[in-house]
């Protein structure tokens, strides 16, 4: 049975006889998409977008992408552990500050 395949249009048109059929054909006003639009949202896609360019940057720097993943974990466990206990009072004990300096020293050994 061959896969039928639909042109953007198409499924557009579709998705609007859907819309329409089950009683959901509203439109959407641009203040429901400036509601969607919060800082937290705007700034978790900005977040995605630094850490994929901080890839490409490290990759075109000469840097190996498994060594560079490697780093990147490291370096993210260190800060989110600093800042959830500078800004959300959690508690990092001895340990947790010795696990930090071993998470921070192999990512040292890996790039070095």
């Amino acid at each position: 049975m061959p896969k039928q395949r639909f042109t953007m249009e198409e499924m557009v048109h579709k998705r609007r006889e859907a819309d329409v059929l089950s009683g959901q054909g509203q439109t959407v006003a641009l203040t429901d998409l400036r509601r969607l639009l919060t800082w937290p949202t705007v700034l978790l896609a900005l977040s995605v977008v630094g850490i994929e360019m901080g890839y490409i940057l490290a990759y075109r720097a000469g840097w190996k992408i498994g060594v560079t993943y490697a780093f990147a974990s490291g370096a993210t466990v260190a800060l989110l552990a600093l800042l959830g206990a500078l800004y959300f009072v959690d508690h990092l004990d001895i340990r947790k500050c010795l696990g930090l300096v071993l998470v921070l020293l192999g990512g040292w050994l890996v790039v070095a």
